[in-house]
Parts: structure tokens; sequence; C-alpha cells
């Protein structure tokens, strides 16, 4: 739990997005990857047409930004931004 700095009131949790990932598919009973569209191109599309152009999906001409998940337990491998790895342990596509 995150709280305000000198204050008891709460400011977020400190949950990681894939684990979010992970529990959306586990209660809501939906397919990782349901739950991966659900986190990558809603959010692009609720941030608007520039943004919806350029991420959220992996399009011709859409930046080049992805992470690779394990199908099995849900966890990222590898994160790429504009091309290159930026995380994880895979060190090829």
């Amino acid at each position: 739990m995150i709280t305000l700095t000198g204050t008891d009131t709460l400011a977020g949790a400190a949950v990681s997005l894939d684990k979010c990932v992970r529990n959306l598919a586990r209660f809501a009973n939906i397919p990782l990857e349901r739950a991966i569209h659900h986190a990558t191109a809603v959010p692009a599309r609720s941030l608007g047409a520039e943004t919806q152009r350029r991420k959220g999906t992996l399009c011709v001409g859409t930046d080049a930004d992805i992470c690779i998940w394990d199908p099995t337990t849900g966890t990222v491998r590898s994160t790429w931004k504009a091309g290159r790895q930026v995380f994880g342990d895979l060190v090829a596509l």
C-alpha cells in the first residue's frame, strides 16, 4: 500500500501492470491475450486518436514498443522500445 507522504491517506497500490493483467485474466475468467489487449489497445484508444495511431497495436507505422509475455505464467519475458530491447531475457525475436 502506498500513502501520501506524512499521512495515512491511501495514494495507490504497489502492483505491477503484468500482475494486474494476470489478475484480470484470472478474476474475469478470460484468456491472457484478451487481458493484455485490455491493458494496451483500450488505454491507447482512450488517450485519443494521435496516441491510438502510434500505441496499443502491432501495425505498420506504429512505435516498435512490445512486450513478450510468457503464455503459461503471464509474466513479461522481454520489453522492447522503439525496436530495441530494454528489459528481459530474450536477446532476439
